[in-house]
């Protein structure tokens, strides 16, 4: 496992919060990862009752990793033992809610990782840990606060936006992850089964593709007939992908077309 930050390791050790992450996903278990030992770490497979379990670790904080649905439903199964305690979540599509009940209040602040987390046994994640911009609702976030007071130990960058708009961004966020992640899937799957060449072949251009992204400014870094507008070849390409039968990527490649041509008059 690589080191994580010093920095990390003060800013817990030396503060008296306690930290409880809910749930054994990706999300759960890569700020579980991070923080190391500074933390508890409670989920269903444990056989324990959350409430048991929080008592015993007497956390201040709680961080709830668990899927989108479930988030609701958690809060309201476990308010008594999380009122009191700073409660956050993780969901891009969820705003921060409360929860009242009589004159108990609860607040479960929305704090989403604007990042897609992957392999966490691979230590090299965690050095960029530190880079991920966090994006809370904008009532929470006032002149003076730190994410610290949320997430103790973690001192990344904050962005805030409206609450009635976290739907929109994180539908944002699934689409430009979910059809890059479905189109370089599928392409690299036909390459190892249909044209028998290894999916390793592909590394360079891929990388070269989110290089371009990254330097990205007004300018689209679209390339290829679609961008050019040669009519002839993508009519080629649409013959070439009806031979093969191909339905799944011939709508993934009429797709690439509608869109380009919508955002071209977008612009």
């Amino acid at each position: 496992m690589g080191q994580v930050p010093m920095a990390l390791h003060m800013n817990l050790n030396n503060s008296p919060s306690r930290v409880l992450i809910v749930g054994n996903g990706r999300v759960a278990n890569a700020f579980k990862t991070y923080i190391q030992s500074q933390c508890s770490h409670w989920h269903r497979q444990l056989g324990v009752r959350f409430s048991d379990f929080c008592a015993k670790e007497g956390p201040t904080h709680v961080w709830i990793a668990v899927s989108d649905d479930a988030i609701s439903e958690f809060v309201e199964e476990n308010f008594t033992s999380l009122v009191g305690k700073t409660v956050c979540h993780f969901s891009g599509g969820k705003p921060s809610l409360t929860v009242s009940r009589g004159e108990q209040r609860l607040t479960v602040h929305a704090t989403h990782p604007l990042t897609t987390f992957g392999n966490t046994s691979d230590p090299s994640w965690v050095q960029t840990f530190s880079q991920i911009p966090f994006v809370l609702d904008r009532s929470t976030v006032t002149p003076d606060f730190r994410l610290e007071s949320l997430l103790p130990g973690i001192e990344n960058p904050v962005h805030s936006i409206d609450a009635s708009d976290r739907p929109y961004y994180h539908a944002l966020c699934a689409l430009a992850g979910g059809l890059t992640v479905m189109t370089w899937e599928s392409v690299q799957a036909r390459f190892q089964s249909n044209l028998n060449l290894d999916p390793s072949v592909l590394k360079v251009f891929r990388n070269q593709i989110f290089q371009n992204l990254s330097a990205a400014g007004e300018t689209s870094v679209l390339t290829g007939p679609v961008a050019r507008g040669d009519l002839k070849m993508i009519a080629t390409h649409f013959g070439a992908l009806e031979t093969k039968s191909d339905a799944t990527l011939m709508q993934m490649y009429s797709l690439l077309v509608q869109l380009n041509r919508l955002e071209a008059a977008r612009k």
